[in-house]
Order: structure tokens, then C-alpha cells, then sequence
């Protein structure tokens, strides 16, 4: 793991309310925020891409693929 030094500005009310929720340390409390983050965002694409797939499973039964098929049917 690579780790880098940096400072940033934190809302103190915030970072206090983080720390009592999480009882851990501040670097501890900003890093599970940066990996809920990064879930939160995982599960997000993986919810679109299942509904695309959906869409495009049952796009058969709604959408004539015959007539979309034929190279003539673009001219």
C-alpha cells in the first residue's frame, strides 16, 4: 500500500461527529469514507449495467430485430 502525506481542511463539526460514529482515529474515519465511497460507486455501476442488460434481454420480445437486420432497412 502506498500511503501519502497530505492536509486538507475538514468541517470540525463533521470530522467529530465521523470519529464518535466510527470510534476510530481521523486517518481511520477518512479512510472507510474513501472506501464507502468507492462501494457505494461499485454498486451503483453494477445496478445500471444489470438494468442494461435487462433491457437488452427482453429488447426481443418488444423490437421487430428482423426489420433492424437487413443492410437495406439503413438506406
Amino acid at each position: 500500500m502506498t500511503v501519502k502525506r497530505t492536509t486538507i481542511e475538514l468541517d470540525e463539526a463533521l470530522a467529530s461527529r465521523a470519529l464518535d460514529a466510527t470510534g476510530g482515529t481521523l486517518r481511520a474515519t477518512v479512510e472507510r469514507g474513501l472506501r464507502l465511497v468507492i462501494e457505494q460507486s461499485d454498486d451503483e455501476e453494477r445496478r445500471r449495467q444489470d438494468a442494461l442488460d435487462r433491457h437488452l434481454s427482453s429488447a426481443p420480445a418488444s423490437v421487430d430485430v428482423g426489420v433492424l437486420l437487413p443492410g437495406d432497412a439503413w438506406r
